[in-house]
């Protein structure tokens, strides 16, 4: 499973093409090259301060959403018909160049307001792409709710190769 980590910041063309960071092409890499999908966000009601972004995620992670869907959800409920319109349908397929660089549509730049440079932030297994000032007000935001704190999470200790504990 892929880990994103870190925020990158990096420019944007004239053609709309921007470097994908190394450290995230090295988990979108495939023999087929490098790709990703880039979906745009959808604004929470209950989060009116939340700015508009693209979410990033290689092919894996989006296989996984749509198992996890499918096993909770029948095809014909409406969460599924929600999830599989907003996600798949609004879903676009990005290629890296031989320079690691994608080309973003110019809906996407203007749905998540990136002009001369876009964020790379990285969120676990998926990230984010969005304008400098919209990270600084995403990340604000997300102070705001959290209090600054980190949740409290329980992580349970794997077994390793051997059966040992870690």
């Amino acid at each position: 499973m892929p880990l994103f980590l870190g925020n990158h910041n990096n420019k944007v063309d004239r053609k709309g093409r921007v470097s994908v960071p190394a450290s995230f092409r090295k988990h979108l890499s495939s023999d087929d090259g490098c790709g990703f999908v880039a979906i745009p966000s959808f604004p929470d009601p209950d989060q009116p301060d939340d700015p508009p972004c693209l979410e990033g995620m290689g092919y894996g992670q989006l296989h996984a959403m749509q198992e996890a869907v499918a096993a909770s959800y029948g095809i014909y409920s409406e969460e599924y018909q929600s999830f599989t319109e907003l996600t798949f349908g609004m879903a676009n397929e990005l290629a890296c160049d031989a320079d690691g660089r994608v080309v973003l549509p110019q809906a996407l730049l203007d749905h998540a307001d990136i002009s001369d440079s876009a964020v790379f932030w990285g969120l676990g297994s998926k990230f984010l792409i969005l304008s400098p000032r919209n990270h600084q007000k995403k990340l604000a935001a997300t102070l705001r709710r959290t209090g600054g704190r980190k949740p409290n999470v329980l992580v349970r200790p794997t077994l390793s190769k051997t059966g040992d504990q870690p």
